[in-house]
């Protein structure tokens, strides 16, 4: 049975979310890994390199590749993913609760289904202030599709079957009415006797 967790916010024993990437230091990531089960993964040193840089991410993305102090293991690289600087991107996600959604994707939903995702280490998402973390594991070298020239059909195959075997394992379940709890209906939609529209940031409002 799926919990139905009221919104999710770090606990007192996890770290605080990161203002920005200057925070993702060894020492958070040490306690975002021992938060997420990991005690014994010190971290020494973080190499932080910025990814999916203008591609239409909602969010920042970093690659933190990890030394380690002598004796700790853990992974030799992560993806770090945090709330954007944007304030106009903040205000999209914020309108369709994109941030608590994916957070708690990962840590109510992805252990319950067989579609592959990648290894989840920590999440956060404060809704006071709509700041958000993610800590997860690093697919490289898979990488996102161009936009423009799209995806081959091999590439579009694959997609469609995980699709496909999503929506049967769900398909006429009971635990659906649990995933509201988790996955709320998104928020702030304005509506009419005719349409259903997501509320537009400031700058699409002229």
């Amino acid at each position: 049975m799926l919990s139905g967790a009221a919104t999710m916010a770090y606990e007192a024993h996890s770290p605080a979310i990161p203002a920005t990437s200057e925070g993702l230091t060894a020492d958070w990531v040490t306690a975002a890994l021992a938060a997420g089960g990991r005690s014994g993964a010190r971290v020494a040193r973080v190499e932080r390199e910025r990814v999916g840089e203008g591609v239409g991410v909602l969010a920042e993305l970093y690659r933190l590749r990890l030394t380690y102090a002598p004796g700790a293991t853990g992974p030799a690289s992560v993806i770090a993913k945090l709330h954007a600087s944007n304030p106009e991107v903040r205000e999209l996600n914020g309108a369709y609760g994109f941030y608590e959604r994916e957070a708690r994707f990962y840590q109510e939903v992805a252990p319950t289904i067989e579609l592959r995702t990648p290894e989840h280490y920590f999440s956060a998402f404060d809704p006071q202030t709509g700041d958000c973390v993610i800590l997860m594991g690093d697919a490289a070298p898979a990488a996102s599709p161009d936009q423009i020239a799209g995806i081959s059909l091999r590439e579009l195959t694959v997609a469609i079957d995980g699709i496909a075997t999503l929506h049967a394992h769900w398909w006429d379940d009971a635990r659906l009415a649990d995933l509201r709890s988790i996955m709320p209906p998104r928020r702030h939609i304005a509506t009419s006797s005719t349409t259903t529209a997501p509320v537009c940031p400031s700058r699409c409002r002229n």
